[in-house]
């Protein structure tokens, strides 16, 4: 009924009008990017999800849209100005999660353990069809709602042609790769003007003086690093893309998870090679005259101290070992208890126990180190899915558990 008034209706229509079609309260009478981000946030019930220097995104999982189930609704800001919102519909990643699968399975019976193969296959003739059904929706619904479209060059990632409808200050482009996602972008006219890329550049001088300021030393000797994103991988086989989001995120370059596992060929059960991250990182990091460099002196104190006091996060390549992880994690509530004197004796002594856990080489994973200490020769870490928390371990545990020629700084 509502599609029907809309194709009679002005070629502008009003905000109540646009929400009522969305099925969210989106926009109000004034125009979204001349909107504070709060009652945006409050609108749109967005939680935080990342903070940055410049950079925060806020976040919701689940919904609806249009009429369509959701995976997230995000909003990144910048410098406290609203830059843009993305309504992530359908992505590999969700759909083919270990939630996905189980979900799959009870909706059609299949038995997984016996039939993998079919499994596999009937689920990505489904993500087929959905995405399908998706984009021919969203396209319909915007076209009924703003009119015809045009075709527009999009230069996030890789360049490609989306549709493209403009309203007051607002550009939808619907987003949509082949057995990808579909998202649709909402940004301001100039920056889909621009391609999605940023508007202004931010000069290296002015990077490296942020890098510095989010630099924090504490009493213990512990020097870490503040203000570095994070990204929740959920239960997706993501961390390759998650660090690698946070890292260029880190460095205001807007790319998501979903356009970097599309750029890095991550399967969509989860995992990504990492020949593909190195060349998709050089890539990105080229374009926006930055250096992705891999790290041949490993993850010893005085290499991550170099770049730690730098404000650079490091991407590292770890077994992912479950008896050393547990270890390490019943550690952290003693260590915030212990003096540095104290603690430097403490792990000396759980190395010996340490080091005759043999690596899970099956086990692949990637974190960011992100702090050390000299004096208790420890190295802290931040994982995907962890919220905040940094983890200290020594860094003859790090090396132990290091994949070979995986460590890696994106710089300016």
């Amino acid at each position: 009924m509502l599609l029907g008034m809309l194709a009679g209706a002005a070629e502008a229509p009003d905000p109540n009008t646009v929400n009522k079609v969305f099925g969210i309260p989106m926009f109000s009478d004034t125009p979204l990017f001349e909107e504070k981000p709060s009652p945006v946030l409050r609108r749109l019930r967005l939680q935080q999800t990342q903070r940055g220097s410049l950079t925060e995104v806020y976040s919701v999982t689940g919904g609806t849209f249009a009429g369509l189930e959701t995976a997230e609704i995000g909003l990144v800001t910048d410098g406290g100005v609203i830059g843009e919102l993305s309504i992530n519909v359908l992505n590999k990643g969700d759909f083919f999660s270990p939630e996905g699968i189980r979900a799959f399975v009870a909706a059609t019976g299949l038995d997984a353990g016996r039939h993998p193969k079919r499994l596999e296959s009937q689920m990505q003739k489904r993500f087929g069809k959905r995405q399908k059904e998706a984009t021919q929706h969203l396209g319909d619904l915007l076209t009924q709602t703003f009119g015809e479209p045009q075709r527009h060059v999009f230069k996030q990632g890789r360049r490609r042609r989306l549709l493209r409808w403009d309203w007051r200050d607002t550009a939808f482009l619907l987003d949509g790769v082949k057995q990808e996602y579909v998202i649709l972008r909402v940004m301001r006219i100039a920056a889909a003007d621009a391609g999605g890329a940023l508007l202004e550049r931010i000069h290296d001088g002015d990077i490296r003086k942020q890098l510095l300021e989010n630099i924090h030393t504490a009493d213990n000797g512990d020097v870490s690093l503040h203000n570095v994103p994070m990204v929740d991988q959920g239960d997706k086989g993501y961390c390759g893309v998650a660090s690698a989001e946070r890292v260029l995120r880190y460095f205001s370059i807007p790319l998501d998870s979903h356009q970097l596992a599309n750029l890095m060929a991550t399967n969509k059960f989860g995992g990504t090679q990492l020949k593909d991250l190195e060349v998709i990182m050089h890539q990105i990091a080229h374009r926006h005259k930055r250096d992705f460099d891999k790290l041949a002196s490993g993850v010893g104190i005085r290499n991550v101290a170099k770049h730690i006091d730098r404000g650079v996060p490091l991407m590292w390549g770890v077994y992912l070992t479950p008896e050393f992880e547990k270890i390490v994690a019943e550690r952290q509530a003693r260590r915030a208890k212990a003096t540095a004197e104290k603690w430097a004796e403490t792990v000396s002594r759980e190395r010996r126990h340490t080091r005759r856990i043999k690596p899970d080489l099956n086990g692949g994973h990637l974190r960011l180190i992100v702090g050390y200490n000299a004096e208790t020769t420890e190295i802290a870490f931040s994982d995907s899915w962890d919220g905040d928390r940094f983890v200290w371990i020594t860094a003859k545990e790090a090396k132990r558990f290091s994949m070979p020629a995986a460590l890696y700084t994106l710089t300016p």
